[in-house]
């Protein structure tokens, strides 16, 4: 396998480790929303930024791309391994995103049920005091 092989099964790893790990961690914590959610959304957020600024890092550590004469020289820039440093953003910015899917996500069975009680009592959800003349 070549380098270029390589470098294309790593940042497809790099862009869908932090949605399945965020898939996981997201259904362990909707079973009991009201405790961990809160936790889940502030802890999914940090660690995406986290991962999107040390996981490129981390796989050109592991996956150095080789040594090229043709751009060792001063001013020259190397364009192998940039799909390391995408896959790690687009990891990012998909683990963002499904941090904050998964965060609406728990948020909907609380507005539902908001929104029946106020059918229920005539507010229409609102919970305002009656207006009064005056």
């Amino acid at each position: 396998m070549d380098y270029d092989t390589v470098e294309l099964l790593v940042g497809a790893a790099l862009a869908f480790i932090p949605v399945i790990v965020l898939v996981f961690a997201g259904l362990w914590c909707l079973k009991k929303a009201r405790v961990r959610m809160a936790l889940y959304v502030v802890a999914g957020l940090l660690a995406s930024l986290a991962y999107g600024r040390f996981a490129a890092h981390l796989a050109f550590m592991i996956f150095p791309p080789p040594l090229d004469p043709a751009y060792a020289g001063e001013g020259s820039l190397d364009p192998r391994g940039m799909i390391l440093l995408f896959g790690a953003m687009v990891g990012c910015a998909a683990g963002l995103i499904t941090t904050i899917v998964f965060g609406v996500l728990s948020l909907l069975p609380q507005l539902r049920r908001k929104r029946a009680d106020g059918q229920r009592t005539g507010t229409g959800g609102t919970r305002r005091a009656p207006h009064r003349a005056g």
